[in-house]
């Protein structure tokens, strides 16, 4: 079934400087298609904010795009063909708070997002809000898809496929290291990663390089970027020049990341603080756009 001649997408959390510029222009610039933006956050000043850049970028790309903002999601849902979510439940004041318990208690994190307890805690504030979502979208746009960038997005994507009948899938721009699309590992050779043709796999901030080859001549370039790791390539990342080492394969998510969902050692982590989100409470953002994609089961 093809696209209708105008597709609604309903931006849940689109108060976020974070994703929601990212994600609009995407939208905006790079779709073509005719659409109608439902913007939704409980912060309707903000929303309203966001809908005014929306419109002013439809104007600069010359797009048919019209534009509403809302702090109601049940009016954006209904009739939606797609659903963002970049929204979570006081994000930097609950991080903040369950980071000290932790510590409180003794315990080591690298970051409390997707792993450890942090990423548990995270997890029981963000799954009802995102079931609460499929659940309106169950009633009010059945056939859209839910498309969650919400960590941690791996519980999350998790929940979704089992207990809702909304098709999902989930965005992390980590799978491939970061915002710039293999940036990290092309920046290794010196060369632009439009030139690279890469392979990654893994869970949300769990991605691993599986290969790397020049796109125009196939050649494989994984022995380059090995050598450029013996030659000290990645010393700001101790802990995945150590997973390397003992792997014989790269992590790309970075420390910060990587280290969710192995056990604190003090030789090569230390503690991180998110940087999500613009405000100490409301709806908050999980990332940027330009995500690589994981599927959600129906």
């Amino acid at each position: 079934m093809g696209l209708p001649e105008r597709v609604k997408v309903a931006v849940i959390g689109a108060g976020s400087y974070v994703f929601s510029i990212g994600l609009l222009h995407d939208l905006i610039f790079d779709s073509g298609l005719p659409l109608d933006l439902g913007l939704v956050d409980p912060n309707t000043e903000v929303a309203e904010h966001m809908a005014g850049v929306a419109r002013r970028m439809a104007e600069s790309a010359g797009a048919d795009v019209r534009v509403d903002a809302a702090a109601d999601r049940v009016s954006a849902l209904k009739g939606a063909h797609f659903v963002t979510n970049s929204a979570a439940v006081q994000l930097q004041s609950r991080y903040a708070q369950d980071r000290a318990v932790i510590a409180r208690h003794g315990l080591r994190e690298i970051a409390s997002e997707c792993g450890g307890v942090g990423g548990l805690a995270y997890a029981l504030r963000t799954v009802p809000l995102a079931l609460g979502i499929a659940r309106d979208m169950e009633t009010h746009c059945p056939d859209a898809w839910l498309l969650n960038v919400s960590n941690p997005l791996p519980r999350v994507i998790t929940a979704l496929s089992r207990h809702s009948t909304i098709r999902n899938l989930g965005f992390c721009n980590v799978a491939h290291g970061g915002e710039d699309g293999y940036g990290n590992v092309a920046a290794l050779l010196n060369r632009p990663a439009s030139e690279l043709d890469v392979v990654s796999a893994g869970l949300n901030h769990f991605a691993w390089l599986l290969a790397m080859r020049d796109r125009q001549t196939g050649e494989d370039l994984l022995p380059d970027v090995n050598e450029a790791l013996k030659a000290g390539a990645w010393s700001n990342q101790p802990l995945s020049v150590f997973l390397w080492q003992k792997y014989g394969v790269l992590p790309l998510s970075g420390d910060s990341h990587i280290g969710e969902y192995l056990p604190f050692d003090p030789a090569l982590m230390h503690e991180h603080t998110a940087y999500h989100g613009n405000a100490p409470g409301g709806s908050m953002p999980c990332g940027r756009s330009r995500r690589a994609a994981s599927p959600g089961r129906r």
